[in-house]
């Protein structure tokens, strides 16, 4: 079996720390022009799986990053695929590793 890193970047836009989000409550995914309610972005996840990382290897990584933040919710949901490929000389190129990367703005619910 092989084992895939996960390489995963937080960025936090309050000073203060936030309470982490309890493995009980649920962290929603909504899409941001169907929120309702009063809210505030705290920061925003990135999420980088090497070859062969699992999608659900991926969204536990970005549910545990938004747990730590203190998010409600996630947002802004993205998702794509990097490969860097190079040519090494006379018509010979190295295909490199895809990577996936998910995004995600985490959001937390205003009372």
């Amino acid at each position: 079996m092989m084992m895939s890193k996960v390489y995963t970047q937080s960025l936090t836009y309050q000073d203060s720390e936030m309470v982490p989000t309890p493995a009980s409550e649920p962290i929603e995914i909504v899409y941001f022009d169907d929120i309702e309610r009063e809210f505030e972005v705290i920061g925003e996840i990135v999420i980088i799986g090497a070859a062969f990382v699992s999608s659900e290897r991926m969204q536990d990584e970005l549910f545990r990053e938004a747990r730590a933040m203190g998010a409600d919710a996630l947002t802004n949901f993205a998702n794509s695929q990097y490969r860097e490929d190079e040519i090494i000389g006379d018509g010979i190129i190295h295909v490199g590793p895809t990577e996936t990367i998910w995004k995600a703005k985490a959001i937390i619910w205003s009372e």
